[in-house]
């Protein structure tokens, strides 16, 4: 009776207690080191969300206001000024003139290493909405690649993107703004076809 009360309070040894210690280290590494990894993404996504909703408001602002097709100016727009920041213009005070007082810059460089790639073109790009909420040129002609890839870290536009390092952002030609997971399939981005009614059809 005495020998087995003895054995069942054995306690664990010292290479017992090393393994278990070893163990829940490692399993605390790759927790922080997901959490990090979590964090990033969340940050990116944060940083494309953003760049989209700014990018539905200008369109929806032009729409609204019906701006002269030809006022360049005074179209709603973002402009894209480097990797990590843009200008968001819009009429906030409805007086039909975007001031500069009414111009909003989003820097995210501070708190995020995402950057916006382009698909094409350099450094500042302008996406201007015309009247019906169609992305437009400029009046030089030059048009908008409709395509921006927000990835994380050291990445480019050859970079394999995947969901877990870049979000992308589309626009259609006739302004619909969508976000997808890196990797997945963009939508066709073709210009509608226009049918022609004759006026006396009634």
């Amino acid at each position: 009776m005495k020998l087995e009360k003895l054995k069942s309070e054995r306690g664990a040894s010292v290479l017992e207690t090393l393994v278990m210690v070893t163990i829940g280290a490692i399993l605390v590494g790759i927790a922080v080191a997901q959490f990090g990894n979590s964090k990033i993404q969340l940050q990116r996504q944060n940083v494309a969300r953003g760049f989209k909703n700014n990018l539905e408001r200008c369109r929806f602002d032009s729409v609204r206001r019906r701006s002269d097709d030809g006022d360049y100016a005074n179209m709603s727009q973002i402009i894209i000024k480097s990797a990590t920041s843009y200008e968001v213009r819009m009429d906030l005070n409805q007086n039909g003139i975007i001031e500069s007082s009414e111009v909003r810059t989003i820097d995210f460089s501070g708190n995020s290493d995402a950057k916006i790639i382009p698909a094409a073109g350099t450094y500042p790009i302008v996406i201007r909405f015309d009247r019906k909420g169609h992305i437009t040129t400029d009046a030089s002609g030059t048009s908008v690649s409709p395509l921006f890839t927000i990835c994380n870290g050291n990445c480019t536009a050859a970079t394999n993107i995947t969901p877990q390092n870049a979000n992308v952002v589309s626009i259609s030609p006739t302004g619909t703004v969508a976000m997808l997971n890196g990797g997945d399939v963009i939508p066709p981005l073709s210009s509608p076809t226009n049918s022609t009614v004759s006026t006396d059809s009634g």
